[in-house]
């Protein structure tokens, strides 16, 4: 019940803080603001999705982020500080080690913050907050997001039935199982191109994009949300004077070197607030239930 405060959030605010927690960990490979960024990625998403979730998720993570340092180590040999010589000859230095594992963490960071940005900006908020200004945008946006299952779907019942009728594309020859797969594949076409044009029709029919109409829209815009989105853009003021003094620059080849300022502290503060909003709501739902629990 605590991350229903979060989800249920103005699309406005939601897309603010993901566009925020997606684009420093993509423009910085400083180890402080990653290691953020990982924390509150891990967080955000047990919370949203819970400890088993993001346990299975994070073994699906971990082998690709050992791949990265893996690669980087074999390919990349430049760096002052050796450690040992592989097999063929090549070096391995500590530099191509500790850039493999910022990177890995880049990437952790990265796809932890979009399965979030999944689960809680549906294709709902988004076609709310873009409707008002490109009406027929966000509709063909909506559309083309929910084509992909919705077409994944209908190729699987597709598969079925066509199995059932000695048709699979599982069993025969190589030849026959492509031959069944066409089939299949053009059946599901077809299938997506009438249904395209059944929602062109009754759209039209409804009169939409015939000119100026009023829109429902089940968010609230008001203080509140004016206040989340002040405090956020006051935040992400903080991380940006920290990146425009160079607090934010990290420097692995041909030898390590990271800023450290006062304004990489106060960058680092004012992102790790920015990243743990959620974290924060949801402690203050607690905190909240609780004094509503112990009153009564």
């Amino acid at each position: 019940m605590l991350h229903n405060r979060f989800q249920k959030m103005h699309p406005r605010v939601l897309c603010l803080y993901f566009a925020g927690v997606l684009l420093v960990p993509m423009l910085t490979l400083h180890p402080a603001f990653l290691g953020v960024s990982l924390a509150a990625a891990l967080g955000t998403h047990v919370l949203l999705r819970g400890g088993r979730a993001t346990g299975r998720m994070l073994c699906g993570i971990l082998p690709a982020m050992l791949l990265i340092v893996g690669m980087n180590l074999l390919f990349q040999h430049a760096g002052v500080t050796l450690l040992w010589y592989l097999p063929n000859g090549n070096p391995v230095t500590r530099e191509a080690i500790l850039y493999g594992a910022a990177t890995a963490g880049m990437f952790a960071a990265t796809v932890l913050w979009a399965a979030c940005y999944q689960e809680v900006v549906t294709a709902e908020k988004f076609w709310d907050l873009l409707r008002g200004k490109l009406p027929a945008f966000s509709l063909l946006w909506v559309l083309a997001l929910r084509f992909v299952p919705r077409f994944h779907r209908r190729m699987r019942r597709i598969a079925a039935a066509q199995a059932q009728i000695g048709r699979g594309t599982e069993v025969g020859s190589p030849r026959l199982r492509l031959q069944n797969g066409v089939r299949v594949f053009s059946i599901a076409m077809t299938w997506a191109l009438e249904d395209g044009i059944i929602t062109a029709d009754s759209m039209r029919s409804r009169g939409y994009g015939a000119g100026p109409r009023s829109r429902f829209s089940r968010y609230r815009w008001g203080g509140r949300e004016r206040a989340m989105v002040f405090g956020l853009l006051l935040l992400l003021g903080g991380v940006l004077a920290a990146a425009l003094c160079g607090a934010m620059r990290a420097v692995y080849y041909p030898a390590i070197r990271f800023a450290v300022s006062p304004m990489l502290y106060v960058g680092g503060a004012c992102y790790g607030a920015f990243c743990a909003f959620p974290l924060l709501l949801a402690g203050g739902e607690r905190i909240r239930w609780r004094k509503l629990r112990f009153e009564n």
